[in-house]
């Protein structure tokens, strides 16, 4: 028995292995295998824009933009743009139509950043963190690495 038959695979080859089954070999016809890989990349495009919505809340909740950096709501907003007219130009609708969602979910985020710059900044208040530390223990390793 070889080392690889104990082998065990992760959920990730699992999926990889189930969907290029799924997109070759249960659809024969050429067009249905690209479109069905197209809606699976406009899923994972939808969700790369869907995530900062966890932060536009929390900055909406507590007025302050300390957890969306600025820069990163501008390249979204750019890389978006720029997908957007590659699909346009290519007219392919897979690629241009999570971007323009893209687009707006960065405008979004620039707006509010403009509206709660310059507001004070103040930290959410999460009721399952009761536990604050009163004092800070500093540890010097040099000592520590000279009484071993």
């Amino acid at each position: 028995m070889s080392g690889r038959d104990n082998q065990a695979y992760s959920p990730v080859q699992c999926f990889r292995v189930r969907g290029s089954f799924s997109v070759n070999f249960l659809h024969k016809n050429t067009f249905t295998r690209l479109q069905v890989l197209g809606y699976i990349c406009m899923a994972f495009a939808l969700s790369v824009f869907a995530a900062p919505l966890g932060i536009v809340r929390k900055v909406i909740k507590t007025k302050s933009v300390e957890y969306m950096p600025f820069t990163l709501s501008v390249f979204l907003t750019l890389g978006a743009v720029m997908w957007f007219f590659y699909g346009l130009s290519l007219k392919d609708m897979n690629i241009a139509v999570p971007n323009v969602l893209g687009f707006i979910f960065g405008i979004l985020q620039m707006v509010l950043y403009a509206i709660y710059k310059n507001h004070p900044k103040k930290m959410a208040e999460d009721p399952n963190n009761k536990l604050q530390l009163s004092e800070h223990i500093v540890v010097d390793v040099v000592k520590l690495g000279s009484m071993v």
